[in-house]
Order: C-alpha cells, then sequence, then structure tokens
C-alpha cells in the first residue's frame, strides 16, 4: 500500500509543461519588389551639375525587408562630403501598402508609403517630416536594366518643392 501511495504523490507533483503556443510570422512578400534589388548607378541634375550615386540593394533581417544602402559622393562646393543613406523596404499586409524607412549620416529621415506596382509606375508618398512637407516620388520602370523617377512634393509652407529628376541603371 506503500508504494502506490508513493507514486501517487510522486506523479501528482509532475507537472506537464504545455506545448508553446505558435505565434504567427509570415513573411511579407516582397517579390514585385524584387526588380529594384541589386546596383544601380545613378545619375540626376542638381544645381546645375550631374550628381551621381551608386545604389544596393539586397534581401536583410530574414528576407523581411530590402536593405538599400545609397552613397552619393560630393558633387559641387556645397556638398564636400558623401551623403550615405539606408533605406529599408517591407510589405504591411495589415495596411496592404509597402512601407520605405530611410536614415542619412546628415541626420535626414524619411517614411514613405506607396500601394505598390502599377503597370510600370511606383509612386511613394513621404509625410514623414514633422513641419509637413510632403514628397512624392514617382519610379517609371524603362526596362530591367534600367528606371527614372521623378519627385516633387510641397514645402511646411505650402511652397512647391525644386522638382527633381533622375535615371538609374543596373550595373
Amino acid at each position: 500500500m506503500f508504494i502506490p501511495l508513493l507514486f501517487a504523490v510522486v506523479l501528482g507533483q509532475i507537472q506537464v509543461a504545455a506545448a508553446p503556443t505558435p505565434v504567427p510570422n509570415p513573411k511579407p512578400d516582397l517579390s514585385a519588389m524584387a526588380y529594384l534589388t541589386g546596383t544601380w548607378t545613378c545619375h540626376q541634375m542638381l544645381r546645375g551639375r550631374d550628381r551621381p550615386d551608386t545604389s544596393s540593394s539586397t534581401m536583410a533581417l530574414n528576407d523581411r525587408w530590402i536593405k538599400t544602402t545609397d552613397v552619393a559622393p560630393p558633387f559641387d562646393p556645397y556638398r564636400t562630403a558623401p551623403v550615405n543613406t539606408t533605406t529599408y523596404t517591407t510589405y504591411d499586409v495589415s495596411v496592404k501598402r509597402y512601407v520605405q524607412v530611410g536614415i542619412d549620416d546628415f541626420g535626414g529621415y524619411t517614411l514613405a508609403y506607396s500601394p505598390g506596382w502599377t503597370g510600370n509606375t511606383l509612386v511613394w508618398t513621404d509625410k514623414s517630416a514633422p513641419n509637413g512637407a510632403v514628397t512624392i516620388t514617382t519610379i517609371m520602370k524603362v526596362s530591367d536594366s534600367e528606371y527614372n523617377w521623378n519627385s516633387k512634393g510641397t514645402m511646411a509652407s505650402g511652397k512647391p518643392q525644386q522638382p527633381q529628376h533622375g535615371t538609374c541603371k543596373k550595373s
């Protein structure tokens, strides 16, 4: 009688650990943005001079983001240091739009949104400036290895920003 009682006491004190509940953790579908991965050489006219830059994009952070590293060298007497920018792009399924977060080594930042490609056109809207400025950048796919972009917007005062445009070619 003692042995069954001992087993009952010992087994009564053993607690079975509950199996962990898996947390859904799906990866965003970034296949529509795969076009932008790789290394691109870009040019734009700024203050009457050609401003080159090199942009390299790869999958990052467990393939949940596209990381773009952009380097624009000094190009005129006003900009005597390179501008280094890192931008992350993902898809937010909860609001059904792409999100882009960028920072640079001059203290700048961006937070832009896009519904995605419409044909060969991709539009990003950046309303991140705390002063109310808005910038809209449109990317137009020319071929598998070239795109053009245009940027326009308004400053906090409501005054139009200086439009910018450029061309990028895949290296």
